[in-house]
């Protein structure tokens, strides 16, 4: 009776040796198809899901590159590309495509600023509803040779009614026209203002007629990357505000040594 108990158990203890073997036989092959499903590219990571344009840490990128974001299935949710690490940030207009598929910058975007960093954050839904996101960030080229435009007259200064806007740059011009553009003078009320270069290293903004007393002159200086001469960049990108105080004509006689003083009339 004891020799058949003790048979009984051994069966069933062998038994139940085979069924773990085979529990564990399974389980193994299991993880072996997991492994090769992600082999196969079944579990694919963020870089291949969303691909990004210029590449997660690019240096030195060029002015004239155009940010593009795609992916190969599926479609992407949402994308926002931003300049970042300036005082205000900076978003950067674009759209996805009507498939889904990619994301370009607006065509009337202008180029990329140089010495600048920029971030992509892209989200994409496959076919299964299951979303992917993509974080990338690159810098851009910067100038080795800048240049800049000294002013006058001074941020937050009164002057005369005849004062001359007036800029000398450090370096020669040679695209003047391009540098004009990027200066902007406008006047409330309103005077029509016209650029006149001396030589290559001056520009003055000059009213058609004197500014009235109290009128407020605001100077847009818009040279940060624009190409003055080839190979050398603007540096500045800044806002002035100036006031016209009262009108006052001085005439000077030498010979007598004398002036006359006209205020306001």
């Amino acid at each position: 009776m004891n020799h058949t108990a003790k048979s009984a158990r051994a069966s069933s203890a062998a038994v139940l040796t085979w069924a773990g073997l085979l529990t564990v036989l399974a389980l193994l092959t299991g993880c072996t198809d997991t492994r090769e499903a992600l082999l196969n590219g079944k579990a694919r990571s963020p870089g291949d899901v969303i691909s990004v344009f210029p590449e997660n840490g690019a240096k030195d990128v060029d002015e004239e590159t155009r940010i593009a974001v795609k992916v190969p299935d599926g479609r992407l949710e949402s994308v926002k590309v931003m300049r970042i690490e300036d005082a205000q940030q900076q978003t950067v207009a674009g759209r996805i495509a009507e498939d889904g598929r990619s994301w370009a910058p607006e065509p009337k975007v202008a180029r990329l600023a140089l010495a600048a960093k920029y971030s992509i954050d892209a989200v994409a839904v496959d076919a299964q509803g299951r979303r992917s996101a993509r974080h990338a960030t690159f810098t851009t080229l910067v100038p080795e040779h800048r240049f800049i435009g000294y002013f006058k007259p001074e941020n937050r200064s009164t002057v005369g009614t005849g004062m001359i806007v007036s800029f000398a740059f450090n370096r020669p011009v040679a695209d003047r026209a391009a540098v004009e553009r990027a200066i902007r003078v406008t006047s409330d009320p309103v005077v029509e203002v016209v650029g006149h270069w001396f030589g290559k290293d001056r520009l003055d903004f000059r009213p058609k007629t004197y500014w009235k007393p109290g009128t407020e002159v605001t100077v847009d200086i818009g040279l940060r990357d624009v190409e003055g001469a080839p190979g050398v960049y603007g540096s500045q990108d800044k806002t002035v505000v100036f006031t016209v105080g009262r009108h006052q004509i001085s005439r000077v006689d030498a010979e007598a040594k004398t002036m006359e003083v006209r205020r306001d009339g």
